[in-house]
């Protein structure tokens, strides 16, 4: 479902998303996609950014950021 989310486009042309408080923002460069989240510059360079945004995701799951709200299966045998 995280692909799925509607991204914003600033007035750069950068996609940008605000999740829990923080703002990811994914921005081209001559080398590919890269991350801004919150103030700080990601590292790594992607080749899309569909794999920029995917990086978003990891980083904000590891970091804790990102809602948590409880999945509810149905019990086919109640």
């Amino acid at each position: 479902r995280w692909l799925s989310r509607r991204w914003s486009v600033s007035a750069k042309g950068n996609l940008y998303l605000e999740i829990s408080g923080t703002v990811v923002v994914c921005f081209r460069e001559k080398s590919g996609y890269r991350l801004k989240i919150g103030s700080k510059f990601g590292r790594l360079t992607y080749p899309d950014d569909r794999q920029a945004r995917l990086g978003a995701f990891d980083y904000l799951f590891a970091k804790g950021l990102l809602d948590r709200r409880p999945v509810k299966f149905l019990d086919i045998d109640q």
